[in-house]
């Protein structure tokens, strides 16, 4: 009896602890508005269940979270530089960064990777002769990616 006392003394905090969960919600946007007798928070890429329709108006409402932490990845800087020029290209696109041994990738509207390799040079050229013209991005290693038009 006095084992499953001390068990249930040490049990009970853990139990009454342990399904925490931090209301949090990692959105797109949102924003906050409150007037005399309503307030109104909103935030966008949440689930939507249930939709309701009056008139011209439509609200529809999901699993909301009361706490809103706005997160942002602007203002992130690379840790290198990295230039891509002429842009717009015609043949040659030339890459120079001052690092050495970054992997790349060229990638379609599409998101069809259409060549990956390593920038093995402070000065490199990429070929854009066999491309059609249009809209490509240059991805380079550690998230850096450049819109590049071929003419």
């Amino acid at each position: 009896m006095k084992k499953l006392l001390i068990f249930f003394l040490i049990a009970m905090p853990l139990m009454a602890f342990g399904q925490k969960v931090d209301r949090y919600v990692i959105a797109a946007g949102g924003d906050y508005f409150e007037a005399t007798s309503t307030n109104i928070t909103w935030t966008l890429g949440e689930l939507a269940i249930e939709s309701f329709t009056v008139g011209d108006m439509f609200l529809s409402q999901g699993i909301h979270q009361g706490n809103m932490v706005v997160t942002s990845i602007r203002g992130i800087q690379a840790e290198f530089v990295l230039k891509a020029y002429p842009n717009p290209v015609v043949d040659i696109l030339i890459v120079e960064t001052e690092k050495q041994d970054l992997k790349y990738r060229i990638v379609d509207l599409h998101g069809k990777i259409l060549e990956n390799g390593t920038i093995r040079s402070l000065s490199f050229e990429l070929d854009f002769t066999s491309f059609p013209s249009g809209i490509y991005f240059l991805w380079v290693e550690e998230n850096q990616t450049h819109k590049i038009i071929k003419k």
